[in-house]
């Protein structure tokens, strides 16, 4: 058994329990990252140990940097939680140059994080054809009549769909589109808002609007656009493996693009 084939495994493996626990509880122990990372560090070792190439410890060094860099940016920005970071460090550490069990379509480059980070994020960005769909498709675009900038809710089309106010209290993992606060004088007022930082504390949000509904302020068949907090994890299992089999796709069509 190669050790080639022992990182690919191990690492499938580690995305596939954390994908399940994600999916589940939205939530992955950093104990999972922590063990398989030391792992895949010793994999890497015992590799470079029998091909002791200089060019590898530049391929580790990259590796680490690029995923360090995008995983602690995209988390800054809310958009990761501390466990995917963990996840990019991880693949980063199995995989500092692409395995070639199988050879890919396009191999352009030795490093694997960059085709790994790119069709991980290229997959989630999947759900907003799927929502822009969906709210067409139904006919929800009543927003669109609202006030407020056209473009932000364009966005809110692409990101969410709307609930009800009972379901959405009665949800989990589902984070509001819009922000409800009463002004004194002047009522409920609702704007909407396209950033969501995975982790702010969505509990609070839905005991607003709880309080909100049992001062009457709002109805509990009123709707609220609300955008589901979906797992990071899945996106990064179907990026893992379009990585490995499909390589450097978007890195080839970039390339042809400056061309």
């Amino acid at each position: 058994m190669s050790l080639e084939f022992l990182k690919v495994l191990c690492m499938s493996l580690t995305l596939l329990y954390a994908t399940y626990t994600d999916i589940k509880e939205r939530e992955v122990t950093p104990i999972l990252w922590i063990i398989s990372g030391s792992i895949g560090g010793l994999l890497s070792l015992m590799e470079f140990l029998f091909d002791p190439d200089p060019l590898r410890i530049l391929a580790i060094l990259l590796s680490i940097i690029i995923a360090f860099t995008v995983g602690f940016t995209f988390s800054y920005l809310g958009l990761l939680g501390g466990a995917d970071f963990l996840a990019f460090l991880v693949v980063s550490i199995y995989h500092p140059w692409k395995p070639l069990l199988i050879k890919p379509l396009f191999d352009v480059m030795p490093l694997f994080i960059p085709s790994f980070i790119i069709y991980s994020s290229l997959s989630s960005s999947l759900l907003a054809i799927y929502f822009l769909s969906s709210n067409l498709l139904f006919k929800r675009t009543k927003l669109l009549k609202q006030g407020g900038n056209f473009w932000r809710k364009i966005l809110v089309l692409m990101i969410g769909k709307p609930i009800k106010m009972k379901d959405f209290m009665n949800s989990k993992f589902m984070y509001p589109l819009e922000e409800i606060k009463v002004l004194p004088g002047k009522g409920v007022l609702r704007r909407f808002r396209v950033t969501v930082d995975v982790n702010e504390p969505i509990e609070e949000k839905v005991e607003d609007i709880r309080r909100m509904v049992e001062r009457g302020l709002l109805s509990p068949d009123d709707y609220i656009w609300v955008t589901p907090g979906l797992p990071m994890m899945v996106f990064m299992l179907i990026g893992y493996f379009l990585a490995i089999y499909l390589g450097d796709l978007f890195i080839v069509l970039f390339i042809s693009v400056l061309k």
